[in-house]
């Protein structure tokens, strides 16, 4: 069977915004304006949008949201160059500073916007808000900021920009490696001593560095790194994202519930980079059955996605999901669809495209997912 795809739909995405930017929670389908904004979900959004445009979908509404989100980070923007992170549905700022994720995601969408844009001007104002924050990448100690960082520069690097700093990406890899290093035991080959959350970008990342400079220790490790994962959480062809009611720390017992879209879409999206990096077609087949986790191919054979809305539920619980549909869950759906349809998308050029695999039909429109 031929490999048919087509995106999911923006309206829920639409729907969670304003002129503000997109909000942060919903109940069930309605947004919840209680809780305001974040730039960790408005980043994620820019770089949705953007990657929405450059596949000609929904070009209208991606550009609005595009050129709002990207306002958002740039009012979002300290003088220093970091960020804010929380937003009331006031106007009034939250917090001092936000993590270093936020800082990491918000490098990597303004990378993306820069390598790959759809009008010069909104590069430029990118580049100034990137150019801005770059000097604070070499402080970062947090494993997934580093890699969101690294994701982000990987396109500028592809694209031979200006602003890619290959010695600041290959800094960035080597601390993912030395993180690799210092935590790895007998039976645990992994980052962090916790399997916790959004755990593909960590081997992701290391596989565009080693893509990208041609460093086969990047590439190592990144392959073991990414079996590890795969070991714990691929069971009986379904995958099963690590729980977040206590995550997986090392020598304890696995947590299987709450569930989360952006785990089960990063799955999705260092599965189909590794298909591409490593060429092993094996990896394109966990990526469509993480992708399928969303349409009731999980542990709980239920729905994620949403065909009413085009929302994404906020995650598997046992016996259930999350009524709410808010946007961190609904923009993993849409990245993990971007990341079956675009290898630009995830930093990589492909040559082995992906709708001429055999054995697989799915219809993304009707949320119909058959795996052979």
């Amino acid at each position: 069977m031929k490999h048919t795809f087509a995106l999911p739909p923006l309206t829920h995405l639409w729907r969670l915004s304003d002129d503000t930017g997109v909000q942060q929670f919903a109940t069930y389908s309605v947004p919840n304006p209680h809780f305001g904004y974040t730039l960790d979900d408005n980043a994620r959004a820019l770089l949705v949008t953007c990657g929405y445009y450059h596949q000609g979908v929904e070009r209208d509404i991606a550009e609005i949201l595009a050129y709002r989100t990207l306002a958002f980070i740039q009012w979002a923007q300290r003088p220093d160059g970091r960020f804010h992170n929380e937003l009331s549905y006031d106007r009034r700022w939250l917090d001092e500073v936000g993590s270093e994720d936020v800082f990491g995601r918000t490098v990597w969408a303004l990378s993306y916007v820069i390598a790959c844009p759809f009008h010069s001007s909104i590069a430029g104002a990118a580049t100034v808000m990137l150019e801005r924050s770059l000097p604070h990448a070499l402080k970062l100690r947090s494993p997934r900021a580093r890699a969101y960082t690294v994701l982000g520069l990987a396109h500028l690097l592809r694209v031979n920009h200006p602003c890619a700093q290959e010695h600041l990406l290959a800094t960035l890899a080597n601390g993912l490696l030395y993180d690799v290093q210092q935590n790895t035991q007998a039976g645990w080959r992994w980052f962090e001593k916790v399997l916790a959350y959004d755990n593909g970008r960590l081997p992701q990342a290391l596989l565009l560095a080693g893509h990208l400079l041609s460093d086969c220790r990047y590439l190592t490790a990144a392959q073991e790194t990414l079996e590890f994962l795969l070991a714990q959480v691929v069971e009986d062809s379904i995958v099963v994202p690590i729980g977040q009611d206590g995550w997986y720390q090392r020598g304890e017992s696995k947590a299987r519930y709450d569930q989360q879209p952006i785990d089960a879409a990063s799955i999705v999206e260092v599965c189909a980079t590794a298909r591409i990096v490593l060429d092993e077609l094996r990896y394109w087949d966990i990526a469509l059955t993480a992708w399928a986790w969303f349409h009731g191919h999980n542990s709980e054979e239920l729905m994620l996605y949403d065909a009413e809305t085009n929302g994404c539920h906020d995650g598997l619980e046992r016996g259930s999901v999350n009524q709410n549909q808010g946007s961190e869950s609904t923009l993993a759906l849409l990245q993990a669809a971007l990341a079956l349809n675009d290898s630009d998308w995830l930093g990589v050029t492909n040559n082995h495209q992906a709708a001429n695999v055999d054995g697989v039909s799915i219809k993304h429109g009707q949320t119909a997912v058959e795996l052979s």
